[in-house]
């Protein structure tokens, strides 16, 4: 087990929207690859807008890979230069990361500087003053006030090519370990559109080891958040040639396997023949109260997750709701929280009779998980 702290992307920015207002302190966060560092680093734009009270278009972002770059792109390309008294010095130039983020036009950013920990020590150290909240440079140059800085890096477990953050370097930032979160990563795959039996397997499997926790010894393909996504963005192009059914063929098991590994890819296959016991998104939308209710817990996570699909709006919501409070009860709160999580995320409002019921029920355990 690590010994830094673990936390959830959640977390991570209930924490930021307190850091972002202080002194800026860079924050390392650190985990097994596809666990989605980055592409959570590419949304804090936004909430830097947020937190400071700014129009988001104001705000820019830069993505730096160090563990791609050299040195002097940060430190700046040494000169020679004749002096007044005839005589050779070296003068350094701009560095290319300051460069980078003048060009953005923006006063106020999120520089994001990405694989740290798969950078060389030369590397770190050049962004040792880019990371220290004291000092805020590159080459000499001070980044811009308003900009705040991110780094992401894989762990030494991961076999990634990552080293150990220089002690300097770890000692000038928050550095954690990124804990996946199953919660914000279901509310983002139903955002992206993932065929909900393919969302539903995750959610049965995340528990019995369909996302690797570190990196196969052997030289195997192994499923991450990353590579699920992938895949499961095939196999749905792959149902909308099949009248929405996800093929099971020799073809897409071998493009599974290709994608998420062998064992993985029996998960995914084995929940994928349950299709037929479950209600369609479409039975749920035409007789939530009447349609079809499996008995059996896996099935239930299926239908749940039908349900929450099916909900593109204030009336389409109310009806997956009228479902879901047929589930049962742990799963009538985790999937009615996450669809008022929904609702509220892509502006539209739960606003009929049950959902009301909904509220006013789980009153005391709904602050708890929205």
């Amino acid at each position: 087990m690590s010994a830094l702290a673990a936390l959830t992307l959640p977390e991570i920015t209930a924490l930021m929207r307190t850091t972002m207002t202080t002194d800026c302190q860079p924050w390392l966060l650190l985990g097994s690859p596809g666990t989605a560092k980055t592409s959570f680093c590419r949304t804090l734009p936004a909430l830097l807008a947020e937190v400071r009270g700014l129009d988001p278009a104001d705000v820019g972002l830069l993505e730096f890979n160090t563990g791609q770059r050299d040195a002097v792109e940060t430190n700046g390309l040494g000169l020679p230069c004749k002096g007044e008294n005839g005589r050779w010095r070296t003068e350094f130039s701009m560095s290319a990361l300051i460069c980078a983020i003048e060009a953005t036009g923006k006063e106020h950013g999120v520089l994001i500087l990405d694989e740290i920990t798969q950078a060389g020590a030369d590397m770190q150290k050049s962004c040792r003053s880019v990371m220290d909240p004291d000092t805020r440079t590159s080459g000499g140059d001070k980044l811009p006030d308003g900009w705040v800085v991110v780094a992401t890096g894989n762990r030494l477990s991961d076999k990634s090519g990552s080293q150990r953050a220089l002690s300097h370097v770890a000692n000038a930032v928050i550095r954690c370990e990124v804990l996946f979160d199953f919660e914000s990563y279901r509310d983002w795959c139903i955002g992206d559109g993932m065929h909900p039996l393919l969302i539903a397997c995750a959610q049965a499997n995340v528990e019995r080891g369909l996302f690797v926790d570190a990196v196969p010894a052997d030289d195997v393909q192994f499923s991450s958040p990353r590579s699920y996504s992938r895949l499961a963005r095939n196999l749905t192009a792959m149902a909308a040639q099949a009248d929405g059914v996800i093929p099971d063929t020799l073809l897409a098991r071998k493009l599974a396997e290709s994608t998420i590994g062998r064992e993985a890819t029996d998960m995914v296959f084995s929940y994928i023949a349950l299709h037929d016991k479950v209600p369609t998104d479409a039975d749920i939308q035409r007789d939530p109260t009447g349609c079809l209710l499996p008995s059996e817990t896996d099935l239930q996570y299926l239908a749940s997750n039908v349900a929450l699909a099916s909900a593109k709006d204030s009336d389409t919501a109310d009806r997956a709701l009228q479902y879901i409070v047929r589930l049962r009860a742990d799963m009538q709160i985790g999937c009615g929280a996450a669809l008022l999580r929904r609702s509220a995320r892509e502006g539209w409002t739960c606003v009929g009779p049950t959902a009301a019921a909904f509220v006013a029920e789980y009153a005391d355990v709904l602050p708890l998980t929205v």
